[in-house]
This record gives structure tokens, sequence and C-alpha cells, in this order.
């Protein structure tokens, strides 16, 4: 549902149509791009694996290639499903080892990301949550929607998380760009 403010514009695009991302950067030759498009469900990601490489892949490849011109800033939201589990607590320094296809189609990106010739930042977030967006449910959200309904909830039980909270994540990002902040960045819990 596209909306505007005095400060914000909403413009749906196909990140799998190269033309339509390079139109939308040429029409706005944004300072910053904050790009956290993707099929971040890993079961979608698994079930779909054409269409998750294209929007995770090849969608941030587009909007890297649209956004060179223009050296905008670039900021990639990531995952820590770009990890495999084993240590838990991970920091930007450890090794990536991705162990679902959905980690594959985040990590694949970073690399690009990394090769960027301007400001770049990579943030791997952990689960987020808040209020829902467009009725745009996430784990919290979801699992309180149907506990007050007095439905049973059945959630995995072998994974220990940390969870980000949107407006914290949001405040972190707005300090990325304020003061250029570059890099693969820890991602924030």
């Amino acid at each position: 549902m596209p909306f505007e403010s005095a400060n914000l514009q909403y413009q749906s695009t196909d990140l799998c149509s190269k033309e339509e991302v390079q139109t939308l950067v040429n029409n706005f030759q944004p300072d910053v791009i904050i790009h956290s498009g993707a099929i971040s469900k890993p079961d979608d990601c698994e079930n779909n694996r054409e269409a998750a490489w294209q929007t995770n892949v090849m969608g941030t490849e587009y909007l890297l290639q649209s956004a060179l011109p223009f050296k905008s800033d670039f900021i990639f939201i990531s995952t820590d499903f770009v990890f495999d589990g084993e240590k838990g607590m991970y920091t930007e320094t450890d090794h990536p080892s991705p162990v679902n296809f959905y980690g594959q189609t985040k990590l694949k990106p970073e690399e690009a990301v990394k090769q960027y010739p301007a400001i770049w930042s990579i943030v791997r977030t952990v689960m987020v949550y808040g209020l829902p967006f467009h009725n745009r449910q996430n784990l919290v959200s979801a699992c309180a929607a149907s506990l007050a309904k007095g439905e049973q909830v059945t959630i995995y039980e072998d994974q220990i998380r940390t969870p980000t909270y949107v407006e914290d994540l949001a405040d972190a990002i707005i300090i990325l760009m304020e003061k250029k902040i570059e890099g693969n960045l820890p991602y924030f819990r």
C-alpha cells in the first residue's frame, strides 16, 4: 500500500527487474540506499529457489549497479543465517557458513556489497520484531495474536535467537547514515 509523508515516499519496484530498479534509482538519485528487500522466510527460499535467487541476489546486484553512478551510500540488511549456528554470538570477523538456501542468498550479495566502490555497510539482523506493518506479521506478533485467541503455538525449539526490535534497528541505521560508518558490522541484537 503506497504512502507518502514530508520525508518519505513509498515506491513499489520489482527487484527482479534490472530496468525497474535502474529507473527507480535514476529518478531519485539517492544519497543513501537502505536495501532491506528480500524473500526472508527460509522455507519460502527453499521451496522457490529461483525467485529467492532473483530477489535476494540479483536484486541486490541491480541496486548496486544502479547506485554506482550516483555514488550512493549503500546499507545492506542481511541476516544471522549467513552463519551455521554452531558458535553463537557471532562477530563481523567470524567466517560465514550458511546451512540453508536463504543464508546462501544473503551471503552472495554481501560479497557483492563488499566490492562496491563507494561507502557501504552490511547489517546482520536477527529475527526483527515490532508492531506489524501493513498486516505483515513477525514471529513475536504472530505468536501474540495466536495466544490471544487461545490457539496453540508451535515453534522451533532447536534455536537460541536474540531478536532485534525494529525501532532499535532503525535508530542504528540512522547512525550509520549520519556518521557514514562503513564496513561489515556486527549484527544488532
